[in-house]
C-alpha cells in the first residue's frame, strides 16, 4: 500500500517547484517571423540560409531545488517515488537545454525524452506520404487568433470546463498548446485557421489534453493532473486517436505529422536549410518552415546538425496507441483517468483493484464550435 502521508509530502514539495518556473516563454525564437522570410528569400533565389534565432533571456531556474528534491527520493520504496525521479531527472534536462540552447546538449536531452525516430516509425511516415496524395481542397485561413481565442474561450465554458482561459501568445512555436499548470489554451497570435482546423483542434486540445487534465484533477495522487513521465507521447496520439474518431483527422494533418518525423531523423546530421529543403516539394513552403523550426527548437546556430526529437511522439504515439486498441479495446477509459502514458497502465489497474484510483467521468465528444 502505499504511504500516502509521505507521497502528499513529495507532491506539495514538487508542485511548488513545478510551479515557480515554465520553460516554454523561452524555447521560442523571438525572431521567428525575420528569420523566415530570410529563409523564404533564400529558397526562391536558389540560395541558402540557416536561420540565427534568438530567444529571451532565461531565468533563474530553481535546478538545485530539483537536485535536493532527487536526492531525497528513494525510487525503490514505491512506483510512485519512482515516478517522481523519472519526472525530476527530465525536469533538469529540459532546463539545461534551455539554458545552454546548445545543439548537442538538446538533441541529447531530447533523445533521451523522447527517443529516436527507429527504421519502422520512418517507414511508416514515408509510406503516409507516399500513399496520401496533398488534398487539393483549400480551406480559407480567415479566422483570426483572437476570433479563434473567443470561440476557444466558449467552447471550453459550454461544456464545463470551469477556470481555463484562452489567450493569444507570441512567441509560440504551434499554433496551438495547451499549458495545464496555467490552465490555459494558448494561440499563437499571428496564427490564422479555417473553420475545420478550429473545430479540429477542439476535439485536439480541448477534447483530450484539457479532459485528461480534469479527470485527473479528482485522482488522490497529482501525477494523474500534472502528468506522469513519458505521458506525453500517449497524450498525443489519443488526441489524433480523436480526431480521426470525430472525423477530423485532415489528410493534410497526417502527412504534417509524418513530415516531423522525417525532419527530426534528417535535422540530427543535417542543417535546417537542408530539412526545410526536403520538405518544401511534400508540403509546402510554411508547413516545411514550422516543422524545421520545430525540429530545430531551442537552436540559436540551426547550421549546427543535431535535433530536438518530440515531434516524433505525434505518429508515433498514435500508431501505438491504435495497435494497442486494436487489442485491447477495454483499457480506452483508463488512458483517460489522467495524464498517464501506456506503458503505466499495469500500474493503473492495480491502483483501480486496491480503490485508490477511479474510472474517468469524462471521455470524449464531439466538440463543435459554439454560436456566437
Amino acid at each position: 500500500m502505499l504511504d500516502f502521508e509521505h507521497l502528499r509530502s513529495l507532491e506539495l514539495e514538487w508542485e511548488d517547484i513545478d510551479q515557480s518556473y515554465r520553460l516554454s516563454p523561452y524555447n521560442a525564437p523571438e525572431n521567428r517571423n525575420e528569420e523566415q522570410k530570410k529563409v523564404f528569400t533564400a529558397y526562391g533565389n536558389g540560395q541558402i540560409y540557416n536561420p540565427q534565432f534568438l530567444y529571451k533571456a532565461s531565468p533563474q531556474f530553481p535546478v538545485a531545488h530539483i537536485r535536493e528534491f532527487v536526492k531525497r527520493l528513494a525510487p525503490d520504496r514505491s512506483p510512485i517515488e519512482a515516478l517522481y525521479y523519472e519526472t525530476a531527472s527530465e525536469a533538469l534536462l529540459a532546463i539545461y537545454s534551455i539554458q545552454t540552447h546548445n545543439s548537442d546538449i538538446i538533441t541529447g536531452a531530447s533523445c533521451l525524452n523522447y527517443g529516436l525516430p527507429d527504421s519502422q516509425l520512418l517507414g511508416q511516415a514515408h509510406k503516409i506520404l507516399s500513399e496520401y496524395p496533398v488534398s487539393d481542397i483549400v480551406l480559407e485561413q480567415d479566422i483570426s487568433s483572437e476570433k479563434a481565442v473567443e470561440w476557444m474561450q466558449a467552447a471550453m465554458e459550454h461544456n464545463g470546463f470551469q477556470n481555463w482561459r484562452a489567450v493569444t501568445l507570441e512567441p509560440m512555436n504551434a499554433n496551438v498548446s495547451v499549458e495545464s499548470l496555467d490552465k490555459q489554451v494558448r494561440i499563437r497570435k499571428e496564427a490564422t485557421f479555417s473553420r475545420h482546423t478550429l473545430e479540429r483542434l477542439l476535439i485536439h486540445e480541448l477534447g483530450v489534453h484539457v479532459l485528461r487534465y480534469e479527470n485527473g484533477s479528482i485522482q488522490p495522487i497529482n501525477l494523474f493532473r500534472n502528468g506522469f513521465p513519458g505521458y506525453i507521447g500517449t497524450e498525443e496520439g489519443l488526441a489524433v486517436i480523436s480526431e480521426e474518431h470525430f472525423g477530423m483527422l485532415e489528410i493534410n494533418t497526417l502527412r504534417k505529422y509524418a513530415g516531423r518525423v522525417i525532419a527530426a531523423h534528417l535535422a540530427l546530421n543535417q542543417t535546417f536549410f537542408q530539412v526545410f529543403q526536403t520538405l518544401v516539394p511534400l508540403l509546402g513552403q510554411e508547413t516545411a518552415f514550422e516543422i524545421a523550426i520545430r525540429a530545430k527548437r531551442g537552436f540559436t546556430d540551426t547550421a549546427q546538425p543535431g535535433a530536438h526529437t518530440k515531434d516524433i511522439i505525434y505518429l508515433r504515439g498514435y500508431l501505438q496507441i491504435k495497435a494497442y486498441l486494436e487489442q485491447q479495446p477495454q483499457d480506452y477509459p483508463l488512458l483517460f483517468t489522467g495524464k498517464v502514458g501506456l506503458q503505466h497502465l499495469p500500474l493503473i489497474s492495480e491502483l483501480i483493484r486496491e480503490g485508490v484510483v477511479t474510472l474517468p467521468t469524462l471521455l470524449p465528444k464531439n466538440i463543435k464550435l459554439p454560436q456566437l
